[in-house]
């Protein structure tokens, strides 16, 4: 298998302004990579790569790990290692038996010929190799997806989230801001949120809305495709003491926080929250708009007002026509 065509580009991952090398490689490019997932659906995904150099040319170590990759079959070798974390159960929960067919599956062919890989991402200055995918063969997986990474020469799982923070070191570092979400930018007559009594009521996640942004993110499409998927049904209320959270997806859960308290600034409205008998209080962080919430973490949470603002009885809320 040889290496792709690189073409030089200006933008790294997330929009980031930094020289790199870029292409794009079907998943059956990769060995048995997806291989079980294209015999049911007959649908070859597309996986981005994204190199960023430290200099005008890749390097030595960039050559190398390319050369692993793609030449030598590396992908399929970093995912069945990396799954390996996974599956063993210490730290993770292991891969879903709910489903005895795709469990079966799974357990007899290795859990890579079920995964779509959406990115493979080389950092040249910092050595990160990381490896985005999921798979429909694992109700967990599915969700949260999962991202496989080189450390200290040992091939790591972790969730999708540790792409994310991988971005977010790398923005810090680099003193550079995400690109705004499209579609949902002020317009002209609509108030920053600076009151919180703003944010209660019900939101659900608005699909529409969710594909811009992550177009304008320029994430790959299958990327795009799960958490489209893991956004369906999900329902946020919000009230002055207490966050409700339904999701249907992939299966339906339901919980409700004690909230203990929302702050502003600007658009920003942080909400303090924690389990009923626990004192470990979490915080996330919704940018605000007259109709829309975006998670600054999850940015493809992308939440519309459907109900008026509830009191603490969440039972009360009036859902818009």
């Amino acid at each position: 298998m040889p290496i792709p065509r690189f073409r030089p580009a200006k933008e790294f991952v997330n929009a980031i302004a930094c020289p790199c090398l870029v292409a794009s490689m079907k998943n059956s490019k990769l060995g048995n990579v997806s291989s079980g997932y294209r015999r049911k659906y007959t649908r070859d995904w597309c996986c981005r790569i994204s190199v960023r150099l430290n200099a005008e040319e890749p390097g030595p170590w960039a050559r190398d790990m390319l050369e692993f990759l793609f030449s030598q079959g590396g992908a399929a070798v970093a995912l069945e290692e990396g799954m390996k974390e996974y599956e063993s159960g210490r730290g993770f929960p292991g891969y879903d038996r709910l489903n005895a067919k795709t469990y079966r599956e799974v357990i007899e062919h290795g859990v890579v010929p079920y995964i779509t890989v959406s990115e493979i991402v080389l950092d040249e200055m910092t050595h990160n190799v990381l490896i985005v995918g999921s798979t429909q063969w694992d109700g967990n997986l599915e969700e949260h997806g999962l991202c496989v990474y080189l450390e200290e020469g040992r091939w790591r799982f972790g969730y999708a989230e540790r792409f994310w923070e991988f971005i977010s070191s790398l923005q810090a570092g680099m003193g550079t801001r995400p690109s705004p979400e499209p579609s949902v930018t002020k317009r002209a007559g609509q108030e920053t949120a600076t009151d919180v009594a703003s944010l209660y009521g019900v939101w659900e996640f608005d699909k529409k809305e969710a594909r811009k942004v992550m177009r304008g993110k320029r994430l790959a499409p299958a990327y795009c495709k799960m958490y489209l998927g893991v956004g369906e049904g999900v329902r946020y209320t919000f009230s002055p003491t207490r966050l409700h959270i339904t999701c249907t997806h992939p299966f339906k859960t339901v919980d409700d926080y004690v909230v203990d308290k929302y702050a502003a600034l600007g658009d920003v409205v942080k909400v303090h929250y924690r389990e009923e008998d626990e004192k470990v209080v979490r915080v996330r962080s919704f940018r605000h708009w007259k109709n829309f919430l975006v998670d600054e973490e999850e940015h493809w949470l992308v939440l519309r007002r459907v109900g008026d603002g509830p009191s603490d009885n969440l039972g009360t809320c009036r859902t818009l026509p």
